[in-house]
């Protein structure tokens, strides 16, 4: 049997513990396994239940649309070239020269350099002589066999004087029946072949050579070199001022 000495420290010892115990010096244990912790946690009398109709909109943010700027259409501008200026023309008035005592092959040399030389030269020709001669002639009959035909109808009729022009030209194979130096001897001659039957010859006045007259209108800068050179390509033409 064990001493009372011993029990009496122990029995102590366990009230001093159950004390500490129950005044909650010493924590409880906690639970031992899952279950138990979980079964701590829940509280039965917090839970609420919310009906669906009670439950707060849910705010939907809209995506928000990129802003699009509107400019004005940018026109393209067309891309333009500078001419080059034109010279300046003169402001001077301008002049006219009349060059005379011309022959028609020259009158038309002068005129074809006139207009070659500028387009703003105007030159005119002029046929200002009286006719020298006068011509009576059948027109050109196209060709030499034509015309040779032609003068055997006339020696049938008696006409003894023709020939036929051989000469290139716009008179070539034409008939000549005479050359008068003035229109009332052509004239009678005319009427005399007409009696006897010919009646498609005609009379035709002839010029002098000198019968053919240019005339220049332009501004002095374009006129006085062209008469310089005129001047000395035909040194017999007559240069007048015009009338």
């Amino acid at each position: 049997m064990r001493s009372p000495k011993i029990l009496i420290p122990l029995l102590l010892l366990v009230n001093l513990v159950l004390l500490a115990f129950l005044m909650g010096w010493i924590p409880a244990s906690s639970p031992t396994s899952e279950h138990q912790r979980l079964q701590a946690q829940i509280k039965p009398e917090a839970i609420r239940l919310i009906q669906p109709e009670n439950l707060p909109p849910v705010q939907t943010q809209r995506p928000t649309q990129p802003t699009i700027m509107d400019f004005p259409p940018i026109e393209a501008k067309p891309t333009t070239t500078k001419a080059a200026p034109e010279p300046e023309e003169s402001k001077a008035p301008p002049v006219c020269t009349q060059i005379t005592e011309l022959n028609q092959a020259d009158a038309d040399a002068m005129l074809a350099q006139a207009r070659a030389a500028s387009s703003k030269i105007k030159a005119k020709l002029t046929d200002n002589a009286k006719p020298s001669t006068w011509w009576v002639r059948i027109a050109p009959t196209g060709s030499k066999m034509a015309a040779e035909k032609r003068v055997a109808e006339l020696k049938e009729k008696d006409i003894s004087e023709y020939f036929i022009v051989q000469e290139a030209g716009a008179n070539q194979y034409a008939i000549s029946l005479g050359l008068f130096k003035n229109e009332t001897s052509a004239q009678t001659h005319l009427a005399n072949i007409k009696l006897k039957g010919i009646h498609d010859a005609a009379i035709v006045p002839r010029n002098s050579p000198t019968g053919v007259s240019i005339e220049l209108r332009a501004t002095p800068d374009l006129m006085k070199p062209l008469l310089k050179e005129l001047k000395r390509k035909y040194r017999n033409a007559r240069h007048t001022p015009c009338k």
